[in-house]
């Protein structure tokens, strides 16, 4: 596989991580001691988790059946799990949907497979396999594919952190409580926790992949729970800007 098919794969995993999760880009970066691995990654096929799929099994995944989950333990500013709420998150395999984490994480494995205990010491999110994103990267990326992709009046004030503030608002068109917001977005509040503790994986996956058909624009910015603490909150505006244009 040449380096720019392998880079753009790698890019694909970041992207819709960050539409379907609302990831901080932080996280997808990580450090030496604490990044996503490949093995934070386990198949649920029909209902049956596995650790380490075979290439076989990634292949019998089933669209709208079947789901990812992603183990969640990447950030020492949050080391037990208090301020960034829920540490699993899950996707809906569904090869339709762009946005569909599970069905680029399952291209990816089965293009890319990897076994065994190297799962656990290689990093999920890499620009060739091994090099893990840098911040820079990300937003460099992300500003060519937006060039490629929308108009200037369409880019305009849009980052990586915008995806975060996306989801919670496809999330809020779709008549969530703010708990149930806050606990998508990992955001951590006690009713965000409640709501967590009683959500069915199954449940979350389907929220996340039903929001390809929100309508964000019907929104406002004082519609959204909190999300974030106030230093992200400029990006909020900015997009709140965007979308009432």
């Amino acid at each position: 596989v040449d380096a720019k098919s392998r880079f753009w794969s790698g890019w694909r995993l970041v992207d819709t991580y960050a539409d379907e999760s609302g990831v901080r880009k932080s996280e997808i970066v990580g450090d030496d001691d604490a990044y996503y691995s490949r093995a934070d990654v386990q198949l649920v096929l029909n209902d049956v988790p596995i650790a380490d799929p075979s290439p076989e099994e990634w292949a019998a995944a089933v669209p709208r059946r079947d789901i990812v989950t992603i183990a969640v333990n990447v950030s020492k500013a949050d080391f037990d799990g208090t301020k960034f709420g829920p540490s699993l998150v899950s996707s809906l395999y569904d090869p339709a949907n762009p946005m569909s984490f599970a069905a680029a994480i399952i291209d990816y494995e089965r293009r890319f497979p990897l076994r065994g205990a190297e799962r656990r010491t290689t990093p999920l999110f890499t620009t060739d396999g091994v090099t893990a994103w840098t911040g820079g990267r990300i937003d460099g990326t992300l500003k060519d594919v937006m060039q490629a992709t929308l108009t200037p009046k369409q880019r305009r004030g849009k980052t990586f952190h915008s995806k975060r503030v996306w989801v919670a608002s496809a999330l809020a068109d779709m008549r969530s409580t703010d708990g149930e917001i806050q606990a998508l977005v990992r955001w951590s509040s006690l009713e965000s926790l409640r709501v967590y503790a009683r959500m069915n994986l199954y449940y979350q996956a389907r929220r996340r992949s039903a929001m390809r058909a929100a309508n964000v624009q019907s929104l406002n910015a004082t519609r959204r729970p909190d999300i974030d603490d106030t230093a992200e909150l400029d990006d909020l505006e900015h997009l709140a800007d965007a979308l009432d244009e």
